[in-house]
């Protein structure tokens, strides 16, 4: 298949699906999932016809009315059953065509005629400035009444400054057609012959626009031909005041200035850039209008319409703003443009949007307000001296009154059918309701409603909005409830809105107040209590720390005390140990007497120690610990390089012999343990 982009579908008899991928017909079959292709033209009709009458049933011809409300909708009551029917209208009238064809030109020559041209059956018919037929164009340039194809399907028409009236088509080329002389000359020297578009600029020259050719230059008069971005696709082409040349074309924007020479036009193709905002929406551009303000739109196939905001149209880079439309554009895919003053008229596959420019909204044709499900052509719209709309679709030429295409004003009330809470029973009854109160062990709840216009309850969109009046809008398309999850305690504000059947946004807010009430652990008590009990922890924790500091300064002061103290052979008062009683401990006094007796002992234990202190092993532990902070083991070492470094400063004692007279057996030992408890090396110690 060319593409996958499948622009109708509807079934078979056989259970089966016509698909319509671009401009061709497949057949899908649902048993095997598989497409083939539709060649005869008998299977193409039996396939037209029916998609005809499946788009013609549902329709009601009841006679039996009982009443008849505000929006002209009839209601019924058969046995048991409440039936609602709506009038028939419609509002757009097909131009009669020999068989269903799409239109791809509509143009207006010199003279206010109506050029009008299919596809399929690649037919070129001439109406007067009021519709009326004149005739079909043949390929030899006569003009006959019967029924006759011109033999290519012709894409374009354009009239130029001598008269001349040019044909493109997309198979065959570029045709001169001299009405005066009824004559037609194909110009077979072009290098590329799907002509999608043809303008003509102050010097007289054609550019055309080809699909997959780029854009071609023609000169008559010099009989000269040349081609810029010869691989592109291009669409449309749009000459402005100031000689700019605008193409859209699948592969970006291109935009050059003309002059009098072409040979070095510095041609820019804009694209879109994913890190730029204001970059092209999309890659593949439509078609470009100029309104009567000057302001230039590009419409796009997936991006909606874009409206060029740089006034210097050939600089390297332009900017781009995509149109905003209130509640949202119904479809990104834009295939034309025209400009109607104020408004704009943007066809897509399956609707027309007549866009207030000023205001930002869009009043939205489609299926539903033609009654007929209409696929609208690539061919931009015209609008004809009487003011009527002529549009092109996939099977015929349409034309279509201003004054029918007015929607409907009708606003629909909002009601609340049901209210479905977490934890708690559905309420039905819920109509009425402007506040709801949540107790704390329901945070989660669904909301149901509906808007009461009974036209089409299938095309009501609906929005809400959770927050404050500042909060964006969240569309939630045809669906009609909202679920809240997981709600925090507090107040809280839900707006409702919807479109008429109609799809218009109209102002019928619907407001409900939700209170969710806490626990006692979310209410500004538990939070002074919970800080009040982290503000007692913090304290507790720092006052024990602070006490254990204490302590321990207290018993580093007494093993200084004590050390000092063991340091003079006649220990005075003002040396004794702090304590908290007058006179020293006599376990400790004992400990030390023993530390001074044993000082050089190296035989010396704590097993003789805590004897001499008259208390056990375990007691002496204790004592020590809590007394000083250390173990016997660590006051004996820590008296003896107490010792030691009095050696070492008032005797001319060696090394080793201080180590000897200190209790130390191994100098090696007794170097490592001073250097740990003062700092230094004892030979370092010594010399200072």
């Amino acid at each position: 298949m060319p593409s996958d982009r499948i622009r109708d579908i509807w079934l078979t008899d056989d259970g089966n699906l016509y698909c319509n991928i671009d401009d061709e017909l497949y057949l899908f079959n649902t048993k095997t999932y598989s497409f083939s292709d539709i060649t005869s033209d008998k299977e193409r009709q039996r396939a037209q016809q029916l998609w005809k009458d499946l788009s013609k049933r549902g329709h009601f011809n009841e006679k039996f009315i009982e009443f008849t409300d505000q929006q002209g909708l009839r209601w019924e009551l058969r046995g048991d059953a409440v039936y609602c029917l709506r009038p028939i209208q419609e509002p757009a009238q097909p131009i009669a065509q020999q068989q269903p064809a799409q239109i791809r030109c509509l143009a207006r020559d010199g003279q206010g005629r109506i050029w009008i041209t299919t596809k399929e059956d690649a037919t070129v018919r001439l109406f007067d400035a009021h519709l009326n037929p004149i005739g079909y164009l043949r390929h030899d340039g006569n003009i006959q009444s019967q029924y006759v194809s011109f033999g290519a399907p012709v894409y374009c028409i354009r009239q130029t400054s001598d008269g001349v009236i040019w044909l493109g088509t997309k198979t065959d080329g570029l045709f001169r057609y001299n009405e005066s002389q009824k004559s037609i000359q194909h110009i077979d020297t072009l290098p590329h012959q799907s002509i999608y578009d043809i303008k003509e600029d102050r010097w007289g020259r054609l550019w055309l626009a080809t699909l997959g050719g780029g854009i071609i230059c023609y000169d008559e008069k010099h009989n000269s031909i040349k081609q810029f971005f010869s691989t592109l696709k291009a669409r449309y082409i749009y000459i402005t005041p100031e000689d700019v040349l605008l193409a859209t074309t699948t592969q970006g924007l291109i935009a050059g200035q003309l002059g009098k020479n072409i040979q070095n036009i510095p041609f820019h193709r804009h694209l879109r850039e994913a890190n730029r905002q204001s970059s092209l929406s999309c890659n593949a551009t439509m078609d470009i209008v100029q309104d009567t303000q000057g302001s230039l739109f590009v419409s796009t196939e997936s991006g909606g319409v874009c409206e060029i905001t740089s006034k210097n149209l050939i600089a390297d880079t332009l900017s781009f703003r995509r149109l905003p439309i209130k509640g949202g554009w119904p479809t990104d895919v834009a295939l034309s443009l025209t400009d109607a003053g104020q408004n704009m008229l943007i066809c897509s596959n399956s609707m027309v949007i007549v866009y207030d420019k000023q205001k930002a909204e869009g009043n939205v044709f489609d299926a539903w307000f033609f009654n007929h499900p209409y696929r609208f052509s690539e061919v931009r719209p015209m609008q004809l001296d009487d003011k009527r709309w002529l549009l092109g679709t996939m099977e015929c030429a349409i034309t279509l009154r201003p004054q029918d295409m007015i929607r409907a004003s009708f606003i629909p009330n909002i009601v609340l059918t049901s209210i479905s809470i977490q934890n708690g029973a559905v309420d039905l009854a819920v109509n009425d309701l402007d506040t709801l109160y949540l107790s704390p062990s329901e945070r989660s709840f669904t909301i149901q409603f509906a808007a009461l216009d009974y036209t089409n309850t299938q095309r009501i969109r609906y929005s809400f909005r959770f927050g404050d009046n500042t909060t964006p809008w969240n569309s939630i398309g045809h669906d009609h409830s909202v679920t809240l999850l997981d709600l925090k305690p507090g107040t809280y504000q839900l707006w409702l809105r919807s479109t008429n059947a109609d799809g218009q946004w109209v102002d019928n807010l619907r407001h409900l107040t939700i209170i969710v009430q806490p626990t006692f652990w979310e209410t500004p008590w538990a939070t002074i209590l919970i800080i009040t009990i982290i503000l007692g922890i913090l304290s507790a924790i720092a006052y024990t720390l602070l006490y254990i500091r204490r302590i321990k300064r207290k018993q580093r002061e007494t093993l200084e005390a004590y050390l000092n103290l063991m340091e003079s052979i006649t220990p005075s008062p003002e040396m004794a140990p702090t304590t908290n009683t007058t006179e020293i401990d006599p376990t400790l006094q004992r400990v030390m007497d023993f530390i001074e007796q044993n000082i050089g002992n190296a035989e010396a234990t704590v097993g003789d120690m805590a004897a001499a202190a008259a208390t056990s092993r375990s007691g002496l532990q204790r004592k020590l610990k809590q007394a000083m902070g250390i173990t016997p083991q660590d006051l004996m070492r820590e008296a003896r390089i107490k010792h030691a470094c009095q050696l070492l400063r008032q005797s001319d004692k060696t090394i080793a012999e201080v180590a000897y007279a200190c209790g130390f057996a191994d100098p090696k030992y007794f170097s490592r343990c001073f250097k740990q408890s003062v700092g230094q090396s004892p030979t370092d110690f010594k010399n200072a």
